[in-house]
């Protein structure tokens, strides 16, 4: 019996309506207490959000265009997986690092990861900090929108995720994260 067979979930049919370089998504026919529902869901194959610190504590912040949105956020350097092509998730959050921010080098040290919308997703995110990162040159990949790539303290950072400036959930969960990482790490 699966878990949600205990719960008195069974689902009955499946189908698959879209297939996408990032997404698949399914609709499901799904016997439930007290009858039947659809549920319509999306398969992700996860990704990686990393929060770049500067040896002197600043955290790298990219501006970026949101088509969804029509408009820009505050953000981390993140990425999908769907192009992992072998590589870890420590390469990955490297890659969106320099990628986006022009960041490189420093220790990475995972924040753990955490499952993003799972009422409706089904997307695995991993979070990571990079201590001690320089700036330099970005290589931006095709379809990212970046404006602009500013550096805060990390406490400023963490004040603008609770206040709604990075209007990004991941990323602000991100900072939260960082923020607490780095106080645990404090004597």
């Amino acid at each position: 019996m699966n878990l949600g067979e205990k719960f008195g979930w069974r689902r009955l049919s499946r189908q698959l309506l879209v297939v996408t370089r990032w997404i698949r998504v399914f609709r499901d026919r799904v016997a439930v207490p007290g009858g039947e529902l659809t549920y319509t869901w999306i398969d992700h194959p996860g990704s990686v959000f990393v929060v770049p610190l500067l040896r002197n504590g600043s955290v790298v912040l990219i501006r970026s265009y949101r088509y969804t949105l029509e408009e820009e956020c505050w953000e981390v350097p993140a990425g999908a997986l769907h192009d992992r092509n072998g590589r870890s998730l420590e390469e990955v959050a490297r890659a969106e690092m320099l990628e986006e921010a022009g960041a490189s080098g420093g220790d990475l040290q995972s924040l753990g990861h955490y499952w993003c919308a799972n009422g409706l997703l089904r997307l695995k995110t991993h979070y990571f900090l990079a201590h001690g990162v320089e700036l330099g040159p970005r290589a931006p990949e095709n379809g990212e929108s970046v404006s602009t790539v500013l550096t805060l303290p990390l406490a400023e950072a963490a004040a603008w995720a609770r206040d709604g400036r990075i209007s990004d959930g991941e990323s602000a969960f991100a900072i939260l994260l960082a923020e607490s990482a780095c106080a645990k790490r404090m004597p």
